[in-house]
């Protein structure tokens, strides 16, 4: 450490403090809202060593031309170059120039324009060097010469330690790739050595003034013009205020060339009639100064940045418009005006694009030009730039909310020369350097370890290089907001926290309300069973069903995983309630790993009247009536495994009771730990009145007490809600003014031995007035589990996760009657905690009115029908209820319902993950109780506490359904038995589940269902029609015979069960040894690419020669198609078909679900036509089943039997082709495999009665294909006639083209794949999903263009295309089709004949931590995903 005085004697510099006399002149800045002079290194590295020393605050000065404050600092000292070291050095030979850390463009462009050479500066001259260099920066030059970092050859660096280090790509290339776009985060560069380029020495430019009217004129020409521009051109559109502050419109136009040659290219523009021309011939130099006047000194001045990713037309108008009204003279003459000007700056992007992303740290090189909005003010005022910042804000919404491509990775994701200092630089620093921010963190902590340089956006050095067991360690006892905050503002813990399953599930048992278990499976494995069984929850998948029958009885309970019923005795007559037994079910569950278990206490000594019961205590309470005339009752705690007392009670029996010997009370019951409640009331409206009781059973203390009510007040249910909490619904059975119902919140503790009696509510939170006529007849509440219960069942197996105490959901259902008729029913929903909460306004007595906290913090829904007490409707988040279906038209009528799940979990609405499924939605918007349409309230009643809505598709013969952490209960109340129906929703093969195993992600839509999947299974085989486009080949050369065995020993195929886009090419990764993977699946990639477009353009074909073969029928075999019409003909249907495949996934689904009954249509009208049409004259079955006629000219019939195998292994070729669209269709695990199988099976017997009628249907084989040149359509015109031939063949036409729809889009599915996993040179061009559509159009376009060019081949003779593929076949249609086949069955044959795992071989692929089931998993798992990335 040296002393100021020791620091004063070596440094040559000015030194200027508060005392100097020029110290207002030394911290003028350009803004105003934002020293040491140095004259070399040398004196830098003495500041920097006195400053580093005394840990002492700096900034550094270059040219001072930024809003950030970035060379400013208060309380600090900084270092200024822009007083000697200010330099500009031509070397004319090498053509560069050395120029000095504190120097300005201007100086820069007048240096270099005297040897006829230039370099990419600023647009505005007094902009210093350094900052808009190591930013980036762009300028008139940048379409010829790229970016102005782009020239930098060298830099000279004074680093923090005051070392001073040469930095190039020969010498510290590290840190030479840092500075370039990382700023001056790493040292202070003190020379810069940039290359110089020829240029002429005037050019052309100046400004073209606009009326505003004439602004829809100037954008729809600057849209026009815009990709016209070319390296010679650079240009800007302006916004804002002109003098006088009027609103202004200008162009800023430069050409690197003649006025003639300018004018002439910025014609457009002179075309709209500029209200002032101001451009000339210029010297070069000067046009860099066109903006200076525009940016004075000495103003505030707030700069942001966005990208240009639409039409200008799209928003120019709003954006003009709302600036100008932004930047009106405030009506209140305290406040200043903002002056906004917005500027498209517009270069030729080619140059920029050609430099890597990598090559620096500067990575905004997207295909998007760039917006700046630029607000400066006169005086700075607190408060002033925060409102600058939102109006940059909104300004740039405009423009973003038009953008109709996303920006990608290494795309432009800001501009940091545009950045003005805001509270989230951390997180603009993430955006801005993306993929680079881990390797300049590194780079940070080599040169910078202390973060002293920090004044720009700053990089923090690379976290304390700790092992990653030791981070995860403690990274897992952070709160979800400090792991969120951290992953935010770190990039390697980012990373990390990305890639480490614990962190995982440490983040989504949070999101999803739930605390880690005692399981002992690896935490990859709870992450992947919780993540499925939240997907499964939000979607209502449920794959497994039990449905038990048991006795009837009207007392039920399910609680804590068990499912209790009461039975009534054999002779006990009915609805009499005689209760001597109970059933308990241990439900099943998929994450305890666990199965049913049924158990009986049967015949129990009891006179049962309720119960309640917590599995994990092993604890029942039964209210027994004791003495049947005179009223008693008596609570019994016993055992549910056996019945007997329970051995941690005090005593068996905790109170006994006779109020009155003709009341028969109905009680409330929950326990909560040690803590049982005891509601109880009568039902009628008498004398006497409901009583609340809360005792210890453990310990048989009473705690509190609460009642007898008022008269014609009721207690009518309770809920705990913390560990010293309850709420008790009170309402009011006789209507009195202002008295609405309400919830009471009571606390209670046993900190004295004394019960306490009829406290004071701890918080009162009251419901609306009611409605003149309506009458409040009941309020019940539910909210499960309680809040310490952790749904441990006695000797069960551990769970991995369950609820969270704190994620609970309070329901409470009021009912109304409305006239003294109507009832009706109201749900409240409530999070649990916002009855303790302290965000709630304080009240006089915690009394809180509607207003106060209702509309905020809850949601109010009005109700269909009674959801009872005893009906478990809520758990945790979730609630679940019946949506009622009632069939009119059967006698009874019968009533089935959907399963409709509302979830309250605000984090996992908050982050709302798309599921692709039409049953779930997400509820913000509020819900409205009118009092004119209910008649509930007095007044409108809006509540606003978001949920997800998911409806099941499926429908259910239940009236009632419950919900427990693992199931949905179905209960039938209305049949003689009472049915139960169990369903798991964690079991079910989630696919989005396996995606994330595979390693891929799924970015389209699921829409396609089941049904549709197997309908799209047919539609492409199309049996009739591709039997059309093929029949030539077995019945002309082979004969009927050769036609109908080679069918059936053809038809047998495998299929291919893993649900991705890729098909064979993504089954192949998995079913081949992990040292031949990548070779394999290159191979099979690229053949699945050749055979998907062959297949898909021959299909086209075979429509197109359809197509005009119906018109040769319908002309009576007057019209023969020329090759040009077909050719034309199948070019349009390759661009009609792809427009219509890059249409929305949901249109797609919808139009699917016809393409089964379309094929079925099709092929029995050829099987029932033919034989009907020509059942006088049909084929004798000796010719149809032993006929073998040899026309292939090889002599050999056994040869000729084999081509009859052409057919039909054409026209299942592409029986998988559902498997490229499993990432589209819902539960593809299930749906996917069947419905290659019914596709497959269906087919196949399909065909061979078609191929069985057609060979019925020849009169003579030698005149086929007849003038058609088709076999079918023949068949069909000789057996039909013109007339029906036609009607049957236009059937077949529409199967075509459903067939041609289909395999198309299973060609597009199987590019998008390839492509989206690095299996092609086109840097995932053809993966892009379009926000508009969420399908792959780019995809699209290629296949249609690929088949287009496919097709020219059939201009070629019937020949060429045949014997350059070594294929026999009669056709152009069938050669195409013919190659396509031969490379898709090479394609999954390579893939399956190496290795062929199991199914439940591939479930080691599961979740992050691989390692914990088998060693050679991981391997094998990193390594295939490596196979689709890097290594191809």
């Amino acid at each position: 450490m040296s002393t100021f005085e020791e620091f004063k004697q070596k440094f040559k510099g000015d030194i200027v403090d508060p005392t100097s006399q020029d110290y207002e002149a030394a911290i003028d800045r350009w803004a105003i809202n934002a020293i040491r002079r140095a004259r070399d290194e040398e004196d830098i590295s003495e500041a920097l060593k006195y400053l580093v020393g005394n840990n002492i605050p700096l900034a550094v000065k270059g040219g001072g031309h930024n809003p950030s404050g970035a060379s400013s600092i208060d309380d600090g000292v900084v270092i200024d170059l822009s007083r000697y070291i200010n330099y500009a050095n031509v070397d004319p030979e090498s053509k560069t120039i050395d120029v000095g850390g504190g120097a300005l463009w201007g100086a820069v462009d007048d240096a270099a324009i005297v040897h006829g050479l230039a370099t990419v500066g600023g647009t505005m001259s007094e902009t210093g060097v350094a900052g808009l260099a190591l930013g980036g920066g762009h300028g008139v030059l940048s379409s010829k010469h790229g970016q102005a970092v782009d020239s930098i050859l060298e830099m000279t660096v004074v680093l923090a330690d005051s070392s001073i280090v040469s930095a190039s790509k020969t010498s510290h290339p590290d840190l030479f790739w840092a500075l370039r776009g990382g700023g001056g985060n790493f040292g202070i560069v003190s020379r810069f050595k940039l290359q110089l380029y020829p240029q002429r020495k005037t050019v052309y430019g100046g400004f073209l003034f606009f009326a505003p009217t004439q602004l829809d004129q100037v954008i729809a020409a600057f849209d026009q013009w815009l990709p016209t521009i070319n390296e010679d051109q650079f240009t800007g559109l302006g916004f804002g205020r002109g003098p006088g502050r009027s609103p202004a419109v200008l162009m800023v136009l430069f050409h690197n060339g003649t006025v003639e040659e300018g004018r002439l290219k910025y014609k457009p523009f002179f075309d709209v009639g500029p209200v002032a021309d101001m451009t000339q011939e210029m010297p070069y130099p000067a046009i860099n100064k066109l903006l200076n006047a525009q940016s004075t000194l000495k103003r505030c001045y707030y700069m942001f940045g966005t990208s240009l990713r639409s039409s200008v037309a799209a928003h120019g108008a709003k954006l003009f418009e709302r600036a100008m009204a932004l930047s009106e003279q405030p009506t209140d003459e305290s406040k200043q005006p903002f002056d906004i000007t917005i500027i498209y700056e517009v270069a030729s992007l080619n140059k920029i694009l050609s430099v890597s992303p990598d090559d620096m740290a500067f990575r905004s090189r997207g295909k998007q030009n760039h917006v700046l909005i630029n607000i400066s003010w006169d005086k700075h005022v607190p408060g002033d730039v925060d409102e600058a910042r939102t109006i940059s804000r909104e300004l740039s919404s405009i423009v973003e909310s038009t953008a109709v491509e996303e920006v990608k990775e290494n795309e432009n994701e800001g501009y940091g020369n545009y950045v003005t200092h805001t509270a989230d630089l951390k997180t603009k620093a993430l955006k801005l350097w993306g993929n680079n921010y881990p390797r300049l963190q590194k780079i940070k902590k080599q040169y910078d370890p202390k973060n002293i340089f920090n004044r720009w956006i700053p990089i923090e050095p690379a976290f304390l290089q700790l092992p990653e067991e030791i981070l995860i360690s403690v990274i897992e006892k952070l709160t979800l907001k400090d792991i969120l905050r951290i992953s935010e503002t770190c990039q390697s813990l980012y990373k990390l926290i990305g890639t480490s399953a614990a962190i995982r599930y440490q983040i989504e048992i949070n999101v999803s309300g739930v605390v880690d278990g005692e399981s002992s499976l690896p935490k990859a494995d709870r992450l992947a069973i919780l993540k499925r069984a939240e997907r499964n929850w939000s979607t209502v998948q449920f794959a497994r069903t039990e449905t038990l029958k048991r006795r009837p009885g009207n007392l039920w309970e399910l609680y804590g995983g068990m499912l209790a019923f009461s039975i009534s005795p054999s002779d006990a007559p009915p609805n009499s309630r005689i209760y001597q037994g109970l059933t308990f079910i241990e439900l099943p569950s998929a994450v305890r790993g666990t199965t049913s278990k049924v158990h009986h206490l049967e015949d129990l000594d009891y006179n049962i009247r309720d119960f309640g019961m917590d599995p994990s205590q092993d604890l029942l309470v039964l209210i027994e009536r004791t003495q049947e005339a005179l009223g008693g009752y008596s609570i019994n705690l016993l055992t549910i495994s056996n019945g007997k007392p329970h051995p941690m009670a005090a005593g068996s029996i905790l109170s006994s009771f006779n109020q009155h010997p003709e009341t028969q009370y109905s009680f409330v019951v929950q326990i909560m730990g040690d803590y049982l409640g005891l509601l109880f009331h009568t039902p009628t409206h008498g004398e006497f009145h409901d009583q609340f009781l809360l005792w210890n059973w453990k310990t048989s203390r009473r705690i509190l007490f609460l009642g007898p009510c008022q008269h014609h007040v009721r207690y009518d249910s309770f809920s705990f809600i913390s560990s010293n909490h309850f709420v008790v619904s009170r309402v009011q059975l006789i209507p009195e003014p202002d008295v609405t119902p309400s919830l009471q919140v009571y606390e209670f503790s046993e900190s004295n031995n004394e019960t306490i009696v009829n406290p004071d509510p701890y918080r009162i939170f009251e419901l609306p007035p009611l409605y003149g006529s309506a009458i409040a007849a009941s309020f019940v509440t539910r909210s499960d589990p309680s809040p310490n219960c952790l749904g441990i069942l006695p000797n069960g197996q551990p769970r991995p996760f369950t609820t969270s105490p704190k994620s609970r959901l309070f329901t409470a259902c009021l009912g109304l009657i409305r006239d003294f008729t109507d009832v009706l029913y109201v749900m409240l929903f409530i999070h649990q905690e916002s009855f303790l909460s302290d965000q709630l306004p304080s009240q006089p007595s915690n009394l809180f009115p509607w207003d106060v906290w209702g509309p905020q913090y809850s949601r109010m829904l009005v109700l269909e029908h009674y959801e009872p007490v005893w009906v478990c409707y809520v758990h945790g988040m979730r609630f679940v209820r019946g949506i009622r279906l009632v069939n009119r038209e059967t006698l009874p009528r019968t009533i089935t319902s959907r399963l409709q799940i509302l979830d309250f979990n605000p984090l996992s609405i908050r982050r709302n993950e798309d599921y692709g499924e039409q049953n779930v939605e997400i509820v913000d918007q509020e819900s409205v109780i009118s009092p004119r349409g209910f008649r509930i309230f007095a007044n409108e009643v809006s509540t606003s506490l978001p949920f997800r809505r998911s409806t099941s598709l499926q429908t259910y013969p239940h009236t009632d359904f419950m919900i427990d952490e693992d199931v949905v209960v179905g209960l039938n109340r209305s049949s003689s038995e009472v049915e139960v129906s169990l369903q798991s929703p964690v079991v079910s093969e989630d696919s989005d589940g396996i995606l994330e195993e595979l390693g891929l992600h799924r970015e389209l839509k699921r829409k396609f269902s089941k049904f549709t999947t197997i309908s799209f299974a047919m539609g492409i085989m199309g049996t009739a029609a591709s039997i059309t486009s093929t029949a030539n080949t077995p019945l002309l050369l082979g004969g009927p015979a050769a036609t109908i065995w080679a069918w059936l020993l053809g038809a047998v195929e495998l299929v291919s069960a893993y649900p991705t886009a890729g098909g064979i090419y993504t089954t192949t990764m998995f079913v081949v040894p992990s040292r031949y993977r990548s070779s394999v699946c290159f191979i099979s990639a690229w053949i699945t690419i050749v055979g998907q477009l062959a297949t898909t353009a021959s299909v086209n074909f075979a429509l197109a020669e359809m197509i005009l073969a119906a018109v040769t029928i319908g002309s009576n075999g007057s019209f023969v198609a020329t090759p040009q019409q077909t050719y034309g003909l199948y070019a349009g249907i390759n661009v009609l078909i792809g427009a219509i495949n890059s249409l929305p996934t949901s249109f797609l689904h919808k139009i699917s679900m016809g393409y089964v009954f379309v094929n079925l249509l099709a092929t029995f009208s050829v099987i029932i036509g033919i034989l009907i049409g020509g059942r006088h004259d049909l084929a004798p079955s000796t010719f149809v089943w032993t006929s073998i006629i040899d026309q292939s000219g090889w002599n050999n019939r056994g040869f000729v039997f084999l081509l009859g195998l052409l057919s039909v292994q054409w026209v299942m070729t592409d029986y998988d082709a559902a498997a490229h669209l499993a990432e589209e269709t819902v539960n593809a695990a299930e749906a996917t495999p069947l419905a290659i199988m019914v596709g497959s099976i269906t087919t196949a017997i399909l065909g061979f009665f078609v191929n069985v009628a057609l060979c019925y249907g020849i009169k003579d084989i030698t005149n086929l294909p007849g003038p058609t040149g088709l076999v079918v359509p023949q068949i069909l015109w000789d057996n039909m006639g013109q007339t029906g031939g036609l009607v049957v063949f236009s059937f077949i036409i529409i199967v075509q083209t459903v067939v041609a729809m289909t395999c198309q889009l299973s060609s597009i599915r199987s590019i998008y794949a390839i492509s989206r996993d690095n299996g092609l040179p086109d840097k995932k061009l053809l993966a892009k999903v379009w926000n508009r559509t969420r399908t792959p159009v780019n995809a699209a376009i290629f296949v249609v263009i690929v088949e287009t060019l496919f097709g020219l081949l059939s201009l070629a003779s019937a020949v060429a295309p045949v014997r350059s593929w070594q294929v026999y076949a009669e056709r152009r249609g069938y050669g195409i089709a013919c190659i396509g086949y031969v490379e898709l069955s090479f394609s999954f044959k390579v893939g399956h004949s190496l290795n062929m795992p199991s199914r439940k071989q591939h479930r080691y692929y599961q979740g992050a931590d691989l390692s914990s089931h088998h060693t050679q998993s991981h391997s094998d798992y990193t390594d295939s995903k490596n196979s689709l990335g890097e290594k191809l």
